[in-house]
């Protein structure tokens, strides 16, 4: 008889703990692998329920008739699994190494596990979506609960790069779902995301692999019923056509941590669009791009999207090292429209076209981002502008260190920015141009690490702060200063 659990642990404290031993799962279902493979497969449905109540709540997919070799239409077999564990209140559907060839989406209830080391790939003459759950798509009255898909692959059949998806196929998509975890799974080639969550709370996303695809990860809403409570922790996405890491639709509560989000072709690394309290932070993004000629992609964007606003959001701690864009410009971090109290700290930003974008509504000059904080990042080898203001109010920009290259500037700030503190920056590298205008506060930067240059600004013109004539002028102020004092014996000679 197979043993449903491990040494110290019941099988269903063992499967619902965040740290899950892959050695344990793989040689306790191979057990149960081996005792009900092909030879022991059950005949008819009742007797397969039978089974369930007997086992407690776990049970393989090769009971209920699934080949696993890639060729078997498996979507019934795995189906009726799933409406077993259903109606027996929830379990564990096991999958074993194999290919299990499905034609339709499958639809998961409440209080069920999907685990296993095999892989669940969509056929390629259709476009459906892999998993979902049965109450997706509802106004949110009704929801699903405790939906946990672990350890499997999911293949899509339909990707195309570049193209336009009218049927939305997704790796795993849920809606409505309160409780649960994606865990360890490798979700690859379908034509919308990897995986969406749409109006589901205290859900995590970990250490998942994602490839392929327009979106590799989505945090959405259905109607108004917006996803909160959301973790997305420590997955790797790669290649994807539009955004890395989505969060949208007025998401609230959402924390994004130590992913990799690796190369785009037409976006974003991380996406922020009308989402609120959402912290981005120790993500490793690089190569974002827009191979369009006039197109604009940004490492992190946050932005207001439909009538939804981007409030309360921290983006810390985060290295993003962009490709250079063989089109449009490359953006470190954008910040834009009606985004407000925003953090952006401590930030590594390499070899983008702008470093830090601050840029309200240009067709309408009252929807702008304010109350900001922009301190302590690094900003090496930009090739345009350190940073780039406009149409923005009440923020702090301070202790950055911003190095350019070649004629790039430090720093652009239109005349319709106001209120805005700059102070405690340091500059090295290329042009160290700082065009600003009267209604801001330039205070204590410092050009090349040498004598810092100071000016409160009180006349209504532009100023332009080059290296040139200020840092001169200082340097030769303070030597006089050192002959006097030399002269009058306050100072030793060679100091």
């Amino acid at each position: 008889m197979a043993v449903n659990k491990t040494p110290n642990l019941g099988l269903h404290d063992w499967l619902g703990t965040e740290y899950v031993k892959r050695e344990e799962i793989v040689e306790n279902f191979r057990k149960i692998d081996d005792e009900f493979g092909a030879s022991g497969r059950i005949g008819d449905l009742s007797s397969k329920i039978g089974i369930l109540n007997k086992r407690a709540d776990w049970i393989s997919v090769k009971e209920f008739g699934a080949v696993g070799d890639g060729v078997a239409d498996d979507t019934t077999a795995i189906q009726n699994a799933l409406n077993a564990i259903n109606t027996n209140g929830g379990g564990v559907l096991y999958f074993p190494k194999g290919i299990y060839r499905i034609t339709s989406a499958l639809v998961i209830y409440d209080n069920t596990t999907i685990i296993g080391e095999g892989k669940i790939k969509v056929d390629s003459a259709v476009s459906s979506t892999a998993l979902t759950n049965a109450n997706y798509g509802t106004d949110g009255t009704l929801k699903n609960y405790n939906i946990k898909i672990m350890n499997i692959g999911l293949e899509g059949g339909a990707y195309t790069s570049g193209g336009n998806p009218t049927t939305y196929p997704a790796g795993i998509k849920l809606g409505n779902v309160v409780g649960g975890m994606i865990f360890n799974v490798k979700v690859k080639g379908f034509d919308q995301d990897g995986i969406i969550l749409e109006s589901c709370e205290n859900v995590k996303v970990i250490n998942n692999y994602v490839e392929n695809g327009r979106h590799g990860i989505t945090i959405a809403a259905i109607s108004s019923n917006v996803s909160k409570n959301i973790q997305v922790i420590g997955n790797y996405v790669y290649n994807q056509e539009d955004t890395n890491i989505l969060v949208t639709e007025n998401s609230v509560d959402v924390i994004i941590s130590d992913n990799i989000c690796d190369k785009t072709n037409w976006g974003h690394g991380i996406d922020l669009a009308g989402c609120s309290k959402t912290i981005v932070k120790g993500n490793i993004i690089r190569r974002t791009k827009n191979i369009s000629t006039s197109g604009e992609a940004c490492g992190i964007y946050i932005h207001d999207y439909l009538s939804y606003v981007s409030n309360h959001n921290v983006i810390e701690g985060n290295l993003i090292d962009v490709e250079n864009n063989p089109g449009g410009s490359v953006v470190g971090i954008k910040l834009t429209n009606e985004s407000n109290y925003t953090l952006i700290r401590a930030n590594m930003i390499k070899d983008a076209t702008i470093g830090i974008s601050l840029m309200g509504n240009m067709s309408n000059t009252s929807i702008m981002p304010d109350d900001f904080v922009v301190c302590d990042n690094i900003l090496q080898g930009i090739t345009s502008y350190g940073f780039y203001i406009d149409i923005v109010a009440y923020g702090i920009i301070s202790n950055n260190f911003i190095n350019t290259i070649n004629t790039a500037n430090v720093m652009r700030l239109h005349s319709s920015t106001y209120g805005l503190t700059i102070q405690g920056n340091r500059v090295s590298g290329g042009s160290t141009t700082v065009t600003i205008n009267s209604n801001n506060y330039l205070n204590n930067n410092f050009i090349n690490n040498d004598s810092p240059i100071s000016r409160p600004f009180s006349t209504p013109t532009t100023v332009n702060d080059s290296t040139a004539g200020d840092v001169a002028t200082l340097k030769n102020d303070f030597n006089n200063l050192l002959s006097k004092l030399r002269a009058q014996g306050i100072l030793r000679s060679g100091y």
